[in-house]
């Protein structure tokens, strides 16, 4: 069995060692330099693929449990604290509920070629009623690579990661627990993409697992990340280009002989045309539906899906999209076994894949023979919108969902788009949570959403109206949708002026 030598980093008990600062200070953090990554082309292993699909246990792994939890711990795969990494990592913490909690972080680093690695190092922190706060994993460990366990002392909190660089900025939700699999539709490893991935065991057990990875030219399964070990509260880093061939489009496999993890990706891009930085979790398994409210076309931006099918089985996939105007025919989808396909829109080729420039519109994928996949959206503008993107869908809609971080200046376009998933037309409402304060943004108007449909929803003028006499810069906060039947919410934030965009989906609530 091949494995991945590396020693393991144990947490200090709770109260040991170390020092979190809690600020109030913009996600958006500042450039740093960037990392050289070196791709290797020529170790691509064409293997069989195995002859039995892998049947996944249900798994929730977003999500926040009501005011009734007790605790709850959150999981965030991480990006860099040092100079040489350009995806400086913060997390943000909110507290959407009536009573103040507290908590404790811990901050996980791996460090390539270094004799010993750095000891992990945690600090509690405390954080009020209707308030938010944003640690700095910096501040307590210096390496390219750190992952984060937030816990926290009762429920009702929502936990975001934010990473930062040169490249652009990316913001995702953090986990709520560990999975046997982990599975990344949208990845690239050409010569100028580096595309990590950050493999975090927080648990006191090792985990042992395989990566496999699908690409235009076909299956490989490197042999020298085949029995990969994670050892106990631990977190390994794999730079995919040195394992794979250099290919425009691929997707990725982990499974768990043994064990449970957290895995993220951080992928960076500087090409033209696709020029960003995107980081997030994987999806724990295959589903059947995914759902994307944000849709965007045209003006520079291009956009497209990739559905990833891991299974022994072809897939036979249904697209619909609701157009802000107009009627899209639903189109079939083929997607081989151990194989992926990227549809984009408006592309040349990609008959049926065909929406008005500037139109608005959502996406439902459905599968129509019970065979699961993985589907991100991914976003390339080069536009006045310029950066990347990619976002994996939403499997259930909610009643309700919490966004723990968010920017809304003269620097930075925050929208939040609501698509409904009923037949029956949705009513909404948002609330800003911030400075001990729960504020109704009654100002959006219009808070119905159609049978169906979406609607997108521009915060910035509304909390500049909510939170008069505040310099631009700290108008920030998190945010509760509610809505009278199930919705999916996603966020999408613009850097005007300069590239970063982020897009992702609001965590939901645990009913």
């Amino acid at each position: 069995m091949a494995t991945l030598a590396v020693a393991p980093v144990d947490a200090p008990r709770r109260g040991q060692g170390g020092r979190v600062t809690a600020r109030r200070v913009p996600v958006i953090v500042a450039v740093v330099t960037v990392l050289a990554g070196v791709l290797v082309a020529d170790r691509f292993f064409l293997e069989p693929a195995p002859t039995a699909d892998r049947v996944a246990e249900e798994v929730s792994v977003v999500g926040a449990p009501g005011a009734s939890a007790a605790s709850t711990t959150w999981y965030c795969p991480g990006g860099s604290t040092s100079a040489d990494g350009d995806a400086e990592l913060t997390v943000v913490v909110a507290n959407t509920g009536s009573e103040p909690v507290e908590g404790v972080a811990t901050a996980v680093a791996f460090s390539p070629g270094a004799p010993t690695p750095p000891p992990a190092v945690q600090e509690r922190f405390a954080l009020g009623a209707q308030s938010r706060v944003v640690l700095s994993p910096k501040e307590l460990v210096q390496s390219p690579h750190v992952a984060v366990t937030v816990e926290v002392d009762g429920g009702d909190v929502v936990v975001e990661q934010g990473v930062s660089g040169s490249l652009g900025f990316d913001l995702s939700p953090c986990a709520i627990s560990g999975s046997d699999a982990w599975y990344f539709a949208d990845g690239a490893t050409t010569r100028a993409s580096t595309l990590l991935l950050n493999l975090y065991n927080p648990f006191a057990v090792p985990a042992i697992v395989d990566l496999r990875f699908a690409a235009t030219e076909g299956r490989a399964e490197p042999a020298d990340l085949q029995g990969v070990v994670v050892p106990p509260r631990s977190l390994v880093a794999v730079n995919v280009g040195d394992h794979v061939r250099r290919e425009p489009a691929v997707s990725i496999s982990i499974v768990a002989r043994s064990g449970r993890l957290v895995a993220g990706k951080i992928a960076r891009r500087n090409e033209p045309g696709q020029r960003g930085l995107v980081a997030g979790l994987g999806a724990p398994q295959p589903a059947e539906t995914w759902r994307f409210p944000e849709g965007v076309v045209g003006g520079g931006v291009v956009e497209r899906f990739h559905l990833y099918n891991p299974s022994e089985r072809e897939a036979s996939v249904d697209l619909e999209m609701v157009l802000d105007d107009g009627v899209f025919e639903p189109i079939a989808v083929p997607v081989p076994p151990r194989g992926r396909v990227t549809l984009t829109v408006n592309g040349e080729g990609e008959a049926g894949v065909q929406v008005p420039e500037g139109m608005g519109h959502s996406a439902l994928f459905r599968s129509l023979n019970g065979v699961g996949v993985v589907i991100e959206r991914g976003l390339e503008a080069t536009g006045r919108r310029a950066g990347l993107a990619s976002t994996l869908g939403a499997v259930e809609p909610a009643v309700r969902w919490g966004l723990a971080a968010g920017v809304a200046t003269s620097a930075v376009e925050e929208w939040v788009v609501v698509q409904n998933a009923t037949d029956n037309p949705a009513k909404v409402s948002f609330t800003a949570i911030s400075d001990g304060r729960a504020e109704v943004l009654d100002k959006l108007g219009g808070l119905t959403v159609p049978p169906l449909g979406r609607r997108g929803f521009k915060l910035n003028d509304v909390l500049a109206a909510a939170s008069p006499g505040l310099e631009e810069e700290v108008l920030e906060a998190a945010l509760v949708v509610e809505a009278d039947r199930p919705v999916v919410v996603e966020r999408a934030m613009y850097r005007v002026g300069r590239s970063g965009i982020s897009t992702s989906l609001a965590i939901p609530f645990i009913p």
